[in-house]
């Protein structure tokens, strides 16, 4: 199982303490039980407390070493990634393929497959992009998020998994906030012509609506079409 102190050898600093899944949460706690081995979070001498994670510093060694049996995650304004929530393995294998595709090489983390999620580094931090395919959720996680890179999964009970390996973080592909974009607008025109009714938030979100199209509109001689 992947641990904080095998991302902070990596060069992984921004690294955030996670739930685990079956932890006492304080009574003083607004987190709900089902969010535990999802979210970011502290112990206290009552249970698991929230915290302000986005505002920490960076880790140091001296708290590596303190850790315990929190899971581990990784703040992703410097680290996006691309998170696949698609319970389709198809249209996951189309997702994945179209990232690479287009934004380049990069570590893969499961936990409950068919869903993954891609790892990248940018130089420019912005904010999360989504985009809904049908019921499936593509996010492009950005400043202010976080994935949880190690520990167990609270559905499946298993730890997460790297099948190929975590690459060291200043070796992770680099990519803008125009690559994401691009990316994203790609996916929605492969996923529009699979006959997926889509929808963006975020930076440069448009909406593909099919019933605000007139569709008689669209079309065209049988033979030319041919």
């Amino acid at each position: 199982m992947t641990t904080a102190a095998d991302l902070f050898r990596l060069g992984y600093t921004h690294l955030v303490k996670i739930i685990p899944p079956n932890a006492r949460i304080s009574p003083t706690s607004k987190i709900k039980p089902e969010m535990r081995g999802k979210v970011p979070g502290k112990w206290s001498s009552s249970g698991w407390v929230g915290y302000d994670w986005r505002a920490a510093p960076p880790v140091t060694a001296d708290d590596i070493e303190r850790w315990s049996d929190a899971g581990v995650g990784i703040r992703t304004d410097s680290f996006p990634a691309v998170d696949i929530d698609c319970t389709d393995a198809t249209l996951t294998g189309v997702i994945r393929h179209r990232a690479v595709e287009l934004l380049g090489l990069a570590p893969e983390r499961v936990g409950r497959p068919p869903r993954t999620l891609l790892l990248y580094r940018t130089a420019e931090p912005f904010g999360r992009m989504r985009l809904w395919i049908g019921e499936h959720l593509v996010e492009v996680l950005g400043d202010g998020q976080q994935f949880v890179a190690g520990g167990i999964h609270p559905v499946t009970g298993k730890p997460y998994q790297w099948p190929l390996g975590l690459l060291p973080a200043d070796d992770l592909t680099e990519i803008t906030r125009q690559d994401a974009e691009a990316f994203l607008s790609a996916l929605e025109a492969d996923a529009d012509m699979l006959g997926y009714v889509c929808r963006r938030e975020g930076s440069g979100a448009s909406t593909s609506d099919r019933n605000a199209i007139e569709q008689g509109a669209l079309r065209g001689d049988a033979a030319k079409v041919r």
